[in-house]
């Protein structure tokens, strides 16, 4: 029970099977980051696979009730393979965290500049129809920052900078940075660094509050609102990480205790603190504007039958870099698109980009209040908007 419950209850049918979920993962993290490990753990990758398939398929038969869910920590074109995506479909695992949305995500916030997400994101093979991914913003483990040379490469960065830039920037030492995380299983040697921290101080809400700056600690929330607009709008299960639906800050006791004083991801790993949690109820704090933004956008998807699962999801690329365009379409209940700003700036996107996308007389459903002009349609700072026909 709790916020976190109570708001992932409300995305829930009424009625549905109760199942168990077990989890399956496929190997141990290295050292070095996902992405340069990767030639040597293909080995291990494909027999991680057909132990999934092996396990699944004995699963059906003495326990059908139960779900395989993949942490598969693997490169980003390896991820889809755990749901089954092969030249052929074979049945694998049946969710998956979605570890490249979450990447692309901070990577675009701390950028400004969503197109390394795009190539990213439209480079994964299609989910297979019998498995989906769990969309996530923060969850109980580190980040490594899985930016692969081809997807950085298309847009003219290049990766490895990149990885060591978002490193730099969620820890704090990059010019500007508004964040507050900190390294974890730094590898000099790889060029990687991963990181730990709180959804709220990656974005800059535990900056803005200790610094009483209300100007950025508007842009902050508007940077973990934007990240879980585009998590639950995404097709899959959207997670919400316990403390994100109250902007909960790091916890820093853990240095305190000689067992977990060297693992920075204790941070985030805190004991609920439930008189907090009842600020929420208080209009005027954080955990209230947090909580029931996040309540409203739950509302609003549970309402649309276009959120439906299945379907298809497309990007879009436009001439602004700091726009996040993608598309989704159901054979029976129609399309639904997301747009995000991931600047500090208004962005824009064409007039017809909404009926490019196959939407005939649209509404905006969820946002800030995208203006849509003759021409264009403008998007405020760090925003999120959903758009559906107004039939759906």
């Amino acid at each position: 029970s709790g916020p976190a419950a109570f708001l992932a209850a409300r995305l829930s049918r009424r009625h549905c099977r109760t199942v168990a979920i077990a989890v399956f993962s496929p190997r141990r993290r290295p050292v070095a980051g996902s992405v340069a490990a990767k030639s040597a753990s293909s080995s291990v990758n494909i027999r991680s696979l057909r132990v999934s398939g092996a396990f699944g398929s004995e699963l059906d038969i003495v326990a059908p009730g139960v779900l395989l869910k993949a942490e598969a920590i693997v490169p980003p074109e390896q991820l889809v393979q755990y749901l089954g995506a092969h030249r052929t479909f074979e049945p694998e695992c049946h969710i998956a965290y979605h570890n490249q949305l979450m990447v692309m995500l901070w990577s675009s916030l701390a950028s400004q500049d969503a197109r390394i997400a795009i190539e990213a994101l439209s480079n994964l093979p299609p989910t297979p129809h019998e498995a989906t991914f769990v969309n996530y913003l923060r969850c109980h483990d580190d980040i490594g920052w899985a930016v692969s040379e081809r997807d950085a490469a298309a847009v003219g960065v290049d990766a490895a900078g990149h990885r060591r830039f978002l490193a730099a920037f969620y820890r704090g030492d990059f010019p500007g940075s508004y964040a507050g995380g900190a390294p974890f299983s730094s590898n000099p040697d790889r060029g990687d660094e991963r990181t730990s921290g709180s959804a709220a101080a990656l974005s800059g809400i535990s900056a803005a509050k200790a610094g009483g700056d209300a100007q950025e600690l508007d842009r902050a929330v508007g940077r973990l609102l934007l990240g879980y607009g585009v998590v639950l709008g995404f097709p899959g299960i959207p997670l919400i990480y316990m403390g994100d639906e109250l902007a909960l800050d790091n916890d820093l006791s853990y240095l305190d205790d000689a067992a977990r004083a060297d693992d920075s991801r204790w941070m985030h790993r805190p004991v609920m603190p439930w008189d907090l949690a009842e600020r929420r109820q208080r209009p005027g704090t954080v955990e209230h504007r947090v909580y029931w933004a996040m309540h409203h956008m739950i509302t609003v998807r549970r309402g649309l039958a276009a959120m439906s699962a299945g379907g298809e999801v497309h990007l879009h690329r436009y001439d602004d870099p700091s726009v996040l365009f993608w598309a989704r379409s159901h054979h029976r209940h129609g399309r639904f698109v997301g747009i995000a700003n991931v600047a500090e700036r208004d962005a824009i996107v064409p007039s017809a980009s909404l009926a490019w996308a196959g939407l005939v007389d649209p509404v905006e459903v969820l946002g800030s209040g995208a203006a849509l002009l003759p021409d264009v349609i403008r998007l405020p700072p760090l925003s999120v908007s959903w758009f559906v026909d107004r039939s759906s």
